[in-house]
């Protein structure tokens, strides 16, 4: 297998595919890349979140430093190609509402589609 160069890099912003194909848009930034024996590895640290019910609301503290997770290339996209994604997600989704709109709802005549 001939070596070629990681698409990403350390410090580059990332889009999940599969959570962008669902119509979530979480930017991620990658931490770190190594060469696994598949191919290209890509790690993401992250935090976990507070307690919400804290006794010491608004003290920085952590229970936990973090996790690092490990991915492969073809689980990330860019920008455009998440928006991309999201955008098919939201328009299906759409198109199924408006087609309940039209079975359940007889008595409402035009969907307003302006903003």
């Amino acid at each position: 297998m001939p070596y070629t160069a990681p698409i990403y890099e350390s410090g580059n912003t990332i889009y999940m595919k599969e959570s962008a194909a669902l119509g979530f848009l979480e930017p991620h930034t990658i931490s770190g890349v190594y060469r696994g024996q598949g191919g290209w590895v890509y790690t993401i640290t992250v935090r976990p979140n507070m307690p919400v019910n804290s006794p010491h609301f608004g003290e920085r503290r952590s229970m936990v430093n973090g996790a690092t997770l490990h991915f492969q290339e073809c689980e990330f996209v860019g920008l455009c190609e998440a928006l991309s994604l999201a955008e098919s997600y939201h328009v299906r989704q759409l198109d199924l509402i408006r087609a309940r709109l039209n079975t359940y709802c007889t008595e409402v005549s035009t969907v307003s589609t302006s903003g």
